[in-house]
């Protein structure tokens, strides 16, 4: 059964025992991974992306295998190297920005490619970790700039809603669907798509709520 991760509930994990790490974390994803813009507007800095934050958390190696502009096919085609070379214990998928708002691929060929990336990550025992990469208000600045109806607005929503639920509970997965609580648009987004250093932070800061809560304390830093 799916374990959905939204602003505020963190769920206790359903196995009682916690998972002791002992090999890599696998952050997945794009840009928003990468670290693009989080120190200068057009500058990747990985240095203050959500990994490197999220390895001042944990006493395990946490891999960046973010790429700024891909999409969820392109991240297909690199999992044997980016992911699988590193035999991690867990894997955090961050994708489909560049497949929404970049590309406009339709969403059958994005839950298609993250079903084949979920596929070849998942071996039964790894944590898994499917982020949301947008929020209602993200979305509705969208809206404004594409002049969509509130109608599609709303209808658009629905269907991913749908999709990153079906995949979680499909793939037992753990669906973050809060990533970007506490981030201010105005503030924390300088180009008005990737968030500063703070931004970055605060992504980590919820993504490490559901970490936490399903590996073993032994993993943490204090």
């Amino acid at each position: 059964m799916a374990k959905n991760v939204g602003y505020k509930y963190i769920p206790i994990p359903e196995n009682s025992q916690k998972k002791v790490l002992t090999r890599p974390i696998v952050c997945l994803g794009d840009s928003l991974t990468e670290g693009y813009v989080s120190s200068m507007v057009g500058i990747v800095d990985r240095e203050h992306s959500y990994p490197a934050f999220l390895q001042e958390k944990v006493n395990v190696q946490v891999v960046n295998s973010g790429i700024s502009g891909n999409t969820t096919k392109e991240t297909l085609d690199r999992i044997e190297k980016d992911v699988l070379a590193y035999n991690p214990d867990m894997v955090i998928v961050f994708l489909g920005t560049n497949d929404f708002f970049l590309r406009d691929l339709p969403l059958e060929e994005t839950q298609e490619n993250l079903q084949k990336i979920l596929d070849k990550i998942n071996d039964g025992d790894r944590l898994i970790f499917l982020v949301k990469f947008y929020s209602n208000q993200i979305l509705e600045r969208f809206m404004s700039w594409k002049e969509w109806s509130v109608r599609r607005w709303q209808s658009t929503i629905n269907k991913y809603d749908s999709m990153f639920e079906e995949l979680a509970h499909k793939n037992n997965a753990v669906l973050i669907s809060g990533v970007w609580e506490g981030i201010d648009i105005e503030a924390d987004m300088p180009d008005s798509v990737h968030p500063d250093t703070h931004g970055y932070w605060l992504i980590e800061e919820n993504i490490f709520l559901a970490v936490k809560s399903y590996i073993s304390e032994e993993n943490l830093i204090e």
